[in-house]
């Protein structure tokens, strides 16, 4: 099927070059094509015959499919370039637009600065774990019916010793590109089992998320793993809950049902994070050993009392209790959001009107002034 797609690619972007005869395509490796095309063709010309040809979708072996693309776009200066410089310019901005999630984008030279900087973050990030310049924050999800938190999610940061405190936007996204993300997981997952096992000798259980990414997910022995640390460090399986999203999940939805039954099956609890945005399917979702169903922010945001996103999330709310499981909304932001929540019987809001992702010091000075937070 991949192969009779890729060829039905070919044949699309040739019959581009036909409304342009001077243009010309080729295929460079796997996935990737180029398309060469004279000065005297605008971009935009060339855009719209593109999308134009991948408007409708391919019928392939009996079955519809879409084709989409990102494209990356590098224009010649005003001084001489070679072919091969504008092929590499080309490929830095696909790459910079696959990292920004736009399907097109024109090469600029502040995108060699950035994928420099990216490049030494990547290698600077191994000795981060090593020399312990990764800091473990919380945000608390708090139960809308009370006020109360008995769970919170786990959220890394670094602090470099040069740069001082790094986003997490800066980092995690290219680590998790790289595979890199692992190294994030592992550090994440021991601190957190070792701060749940703090909390609940001093009597007051924490249950703490960890998001789990695709390359988590794909590591051989990863489950098996995850269960011998849990018994090194003396945690109950129970205050761990692995955030897996729902797009994460379902791009090899047989392997991630198998690492999660035996998640589940060590005792560790799971949910499913970002609800909504990705291509979920309903008749996995019922399979998968979850006790949580997280609503991604996209769907909070900005939603008033009466609207169609008011009746959206009261029915995705209402689908999760169906089955059986508790539900949190991502990204209150505001007091009518929140209200909103609680009015159309979410379990738990997790979001900056509450509070942010905290240090843990922070974190159990904000529990013990601010609870039960009821707004």
């Amino acid at each position: 099927l991949g192969d009779q797609i890729l060829k039905e690619t070919g044949r699309r972007l040739q019959a581009v070059c036909k409304v342009h005869a001077a243009a010309c395509v080729g295929r460079m490796h796997a996935d990737q094509f180029c398309l060469v095309f004279p000065s005297d063709i605008s971009l935009a010309a060339m855009r719209e015959e593109v999308d134009y040809a991948f408007n409708s979708p391919a019928e392939i072996e009996g079955q519809a499919v879409d084709i989409t693309l990102a494209v990356g776009v590098a224009l010649p200066p005003a001084d001489n370039t070679t072919m091969a410089q504008l092929l590499r310019n080309a490929e830095i901005a696909l790459d910079a637009g696959r990292t920004q999630h736009r399907n097109w984008l024109m090469y600029q030279q502040e995108m060699e600065t950035s994928q420099r900087a990216d490049l030494d973050l990547l290698s600077e990030l191994k000795r981060a774990v090593e020399q312990n310049e990764l800091r473990l924050y919380l945000q608390p999800k708090v139960r809308l019916s009370d006020g109360t938190v008995g769970s919170a999610e786990a959220l890394v940061r670094w602090e470099h010793p040069r740069r001082g405190m790094i986003p997490p936007g800066d980092f995690v996204p290219f680590a998790e590109k790289t595979g890199r993300i692992t190294l994030l997981t592992r550090w994440v997952l021991e601190h957190a089992m070792r701060l749940a096992a703090s909390y609940r000798a001093l009597g007051r259980p924490l249950q703490i998320s960890v998001n789990l990414s695709t390359f988590d997910l794909g590591e051989t022995g990863f489950a098996a793993r995850t269960a011998i640390l849990a018994h090194e460090v003396g945690v109950d399986p129970g205050d761990i809950r692995f955030e897996i999203t729902e797009s994460g999940a379902m791009q090899d939805p047989a392997s991630a049902l198998e690492v999660m039954n035996a998640l589940r099956t060590s005792g560790f609890s799971l949910s499913i994070d970002d609800f909504g945005t990705g291509y979920s399917s309903l008749a996995y979702l019922q399979k998968m050993p979850v006790a949580e169903l997280k609503i991604d922010r996209a769907f909070v945001r900005n939603v008033r009392p009466g609207s169609d996103g008011a009746a959206l999330l009261e029915s995705t709310i209402a689908m999760g209790h169906r089955l059986g499981l508790t539900v949190v909304a991502e990204g209150a932001e505001d007091a009518e959001e929140w209200s909103l929540l609680r009015a159309i019987g979410c379990d738990y809001a997790q979001g900056w009107f509450a509070a942010a992702p905290m240090p843990v010091p922070e974190f159990d000075r904000w529990c013990a002034t601010q609870l039960p937070f009821v707004r």
